[in-house]
């Protein structure tokens, strides 16, 4: 009983609404993390430990049958106003060019877009059915950093590391790393951990090619910015807000560099739908739906979407890419898609008044108010 009070006190400071908005975002979406099952096999044949990670097992690129089947659940269920579901994938823009670094003996660090990473592993693009999905009003892209793993560790790491050059000669970066400083970061993914002062120039230039490509590859100019393993800080944030980039996803912490070679952690506890003197606003995912997971529980989902509605929030659907990918595993896929169909057609049962938002129409919202 006393953790059912906290789960729905938790839900009190902030903005609220009388509107039941639900808003899914999901994170990944552009990166590469194993590209084929026979490369997944390589790896752990030529013994690299892999551990369980399902990411190593099931996440990869998007293809246009993955991104077919998502549309036809999304436009398949309507809210109170006749929209169909909305969908905002945060995106990684780009991946290595995993031939010209290692042409160049691992030296210096080359990027493709995603657009081009799609061409390599499946003969074609899939930015026009990106770009339909978008121009109808149900898939809007918003920002998850350049890459989905930290350029300079990667590259300091590479001239360290046998089994990471390895896995790199293979098109996989994220691999388990038992020597990784600090140990809290486990692998490469924490794109914006930075060591010392003198190396925020680069990481922000990262930051600041993502918002271009970004901008060139769909039209428009991101808003929300979701940071990748929740690793960001204060001088990110600034660069991010000079491009427009001013809505922020955090948990009720996050974890920051201390520009020393270590963490420190800064509250956001109070801060949902806060604005900053700098015009920074900050939001928060209050639903978890990752049925890729072994815990994963259909009723938890729904019960956290229903307390954000009984307490005045939005609810803010955590998801990620891994569970709409279906080249690894294609059972995987259909079974995770059928389970976001049932999630939204019970919502709507329950609650007919519900409003299908994106990222960004939820944020204009709380701006306005």
């Amino acid at each position: 009983m006393l953790k059912k009070i906290k789960t729905y006190l938790k839900h009190i400071p902030g903005w609220s609404t009388k509107k039941k908005i639900l808003v899914i975002e999901s994170d990944d979406w552009g990166s590469i993390r194993m590209p084929s099952n026979e490369t997944r096999e390589t790896l752990i044949d030529s013994g690299i430990n892999l551990g369980s990670s399902n990411f190593l097992k099931y996440d990869t690129l998007t293809n246009d049958e993955d991104l077919n089947l998502l549309f036809d659940v999304l436009t398949s269920v309507k809210d109170g106003q006749g929209n169909s579901a909305k969908f905002t994938p945060f995106v990684n823009l780009t991946n290595p060019n995993f031939e010209k670094i290692k042409e160049d003996n691992f030296e210096n660090y080359y990027c493709e877009t995603f657009v081009e990473t799609q061409k390599k592993y499946f003969g074609k693009d899939f930015l026009e059915l990106w770009l339909s999905g978008i121009n109808k009003g149900f898939f809007s892209p918003e920002y998850h950093g350049r890459e989905h793993f930290n350029v300079p560790l990667l590259m300091e790491l590479l001239q360290k590391s046998d089994e990471l050059k390895l896995a790199f000669s293979h098109g996989v970066v994220h691999i388990p790393l038992k020597n990784i400083k600090p140990q809290e970061l486990k692998s490469l993914a924490p794109a914006y951990y930075v060591n010392q002062k003198d190396d925020l120039v680069q990481y922000k230039k990262s930051l600041s090619q993502g918002v271009e490509i970004f901008t060139r590859l769909f039209g428009y100019q991101p808003t929300c910015f979701a940071a990748p393993n929740g690793i960001f800080m204060q001088e990110f944030e600034d660069e991010l807000a000079s491009l427009g980039v001013n809505n922020f996803v955090v948990n009720r912490s996050r974890i920051e560099p201390d520009l020393k070679g270590g963490l420190t952690t800064k509250s956001f506890n109070l801060s949902f739908g806060k604005i900053s003197e700098s015009g920074h606003m900050y939001y928060r995912r209050n639903v978890k739906f990752e049925p890729v997971q072994s815990g994963y529980n259909q009723s938890k989902t729904l019960s956290e979407i229903n307390i954000a509605f009984t307490m005045g929030k939005p609810a803010v659907v955590s998801t990620h890419k891994i569970n709409y990918v279906g080249s690894l595993s294609k059972p995987h896929r259909d079974k995770n898609l059928q389970e976001l169909y049932t999630i939204l057609s019970k919502v709507v049962k329950k609650h007919p008044d519900v409003v299908f938002m994106t990222s960004r129409e939820l944020c204009q919202l709380i701006r306005e108010q």
